[in-house]
């Protein structure tokens, strides 16, 4: 079992804000990479920096909330029918994402949430590049139902 756990992050404000001053282009999506932690052995739970790539690796980050999405995503990708099956995801979708997946930055004007003193990260991804949607509800309701995992 790993010593990681990674949670979402919620954006502070609205994403269509976010979009009016950070337009995401082309096939690409803007996702807020949830948060990783990590506890030390004798229990200290610390965050994972996105520039600690040794740490992210391990911890096989690839989660995250979309933010936003590119105009002409999945429009290219090759032998689908957009027509027929429409959108992979959107907005506020909580996805898994290729693990290597994606352009990490700092957003220009939000603040982290849960440190006013750190710029909030983001992440561009390609289109192609979300593997999954998580049904949040779902994972919780197995979790208590599998574990007795009061959430």
């Amino acid at each position: 079992m790993s010593n990681f756990e990674l949670t979402p992050v919620k954006l502070p404000v609205a994403p269509e804000v976010v979009q009016e001053y950070l337009a995401t282009v082309g096939y690409r999506l803007l996702v807020v990479p949830d948060r990783v932690e990590t506890q030390t052995a004798s229990g200290i739970i610390t965050a994972v920096d996105f520039d600690d790539s040794e740490a992210l690796r391990e911890a096989s980050v690839g989660r995250g909330t979309v933010v936003a999405i590119g105009p002409m995503s999945w429009k290219g990708i090759k032998g689908y029918d957009h027509d027929k099956g429409g959108d992979w995801c959107k907005v506020g979708d909580h996805i898994i994402y290729a693990k290597f997946g994606g352009k990490f930055l700092e957003d220009p004007v939000l603040l982290d949430p849960d440190d006013k003193n750190e710029p909030l990260k983001l992440a561009f991804i390609n289109d192609e590049d979300v593997q999954a949607v998580i049904n949040d509800d779902v994972v919780a309701k197995l979790k208590k139902e599998l574990y007795n995992d009061e959430l």
